[in-house]
């Protein structure tokens, strides 16, 4: 796994933390305009629902592959790095959907000062606390996935065979059976013809 790998494990929990945000921080009251041009929310729901499921089955791929001692050695950044990353990219992200409703729904104030006024007290703490859980599902699936294949390694198990290939029997087993009864002896020569 790559920095790449980290990114694509990345992009669609910090989607889901964006999503969160914005809902906790209108549970919290902190939104005195809750529902008011959220009505692209449903649909932003069910995209992260899909990317969060295509990076599960991504985890699991990966958790497999290690288990069978398929592992490629990647540096992945720091926990506080993660962190620092996560909860800046959720406050941003935050940021720029205030602005973007603002833009885009009629009543609703479109000034990057509204949005960044909108933040408040409640939205870093809550992205902070949601930075560190994206953090740790970063790290913990990344530890997770060194762990199985230290494990597999641990274990020199030899390699299992391959579905659908039987073992052969020991040649004792078998009982040497003669040519007729193999059906192996061949079609008979031609028989005398008579006129």
């Amino acid at each position: 796994m790559r920095q790449a790998g980290i990114a694509v494990r990345l992009a669609p929990l910090l989607a889901g933390g964006a999503l969160a945000l914005h809902k906790l921080n209108g549970l919290a009251g902190a939104d005195a305009l809750a529902g008011h041009g959220h009505s692209y929310l449903p649909l932003a729901a069910a995209l992260v629902t899909v990317l969060l499921a295509l990076s599960s089955a991504r985890f699991a791929r990966e958790l497999w592959q290690a288990s069978r001692g398929r592992l490629i050695p990647d540096a992945a950044p720091s926990f506080a790095t993660l962190w620092l990353v996560a909860t800046s990219a959720l406050l941003a992200t935050f940021a720029l959907q205030e602005w973007i409703e603002g833009w885009i729904t009629p009543g609703h104030p479109a000034t990057i000062a509204h949005a960044v006024a909108h933040i408040g007290w409640t939205t870093p703490a809550l992205a902070v606390g949601l930075g560190c859980v994206v953090a740790l599902l970063v790290r913990g699936s990344r530890s997770a996935i060194e762990l199985m294949a230290q494990r597999a390694g641990l274990r020199g198990r030899a390699p299992r065979p391959r579905r659908g290939k039987w073992a052969p029997l020991p040649s004792a087993a078998l009982p040497r059976l003669s040519v007729l009864a193999a059906n192996r002896a061949g079609r008979a020569p031609p028989g005398a013809s008579f006129p």
